[in-house]
């Protein structure tokens, strides 16, 4: 892999590793929620500084660069991540628009 391509990916890892605690310390996720999100970027952190491991995997697979592996497998990855945040969004949506019916059923009627 070419070295620059290394270094952004390192310094991406790392940036997003501190960003991971921050928002652990913060009490926005859940312990469950940061150890996957620290195994998603140490495994990206493995995966950028010693991409000649990854050999392994993308041999029986019959990819041809470790670099179309790790695109194939970010785009995996966005997928799922955008359908989780689709059912979270849709989930809130209907729970807010039933907190707004019995907000709206409770109030009295004012009479003008």
């Amino acid at each position: 892999m070419v070295l620059w391509i290394q270094v952004i990916g390192i310094i991406f890892a790392l940036d997003m590793l501190f960003i991971t605690f921050f928002y652990h310390k913060r009490r926005v996720f859940r312990p469950q929620e940061t150890v996957i999100w620290i195994v998603v970027w140490a495994g990206l952190l493995f995966a950028v500084t010693f991409p000649s491991t990854l050999n392994v995997i993308i041999q029986p697979l019959q990819v041809v660069r470790v670099m179309d592996f790790m695109i194939i497998v970010a785009f995996f990855l966005s997928f799922s991540l955008l359908f989780i945040v689709y059912i979270k969004t849709k989930y809130n949506e209907k729970k807010l628009e039933k907190m707004i019916r019995e907000l709206t059923l409770k109030q009295p009627e004012e009479k003008e």
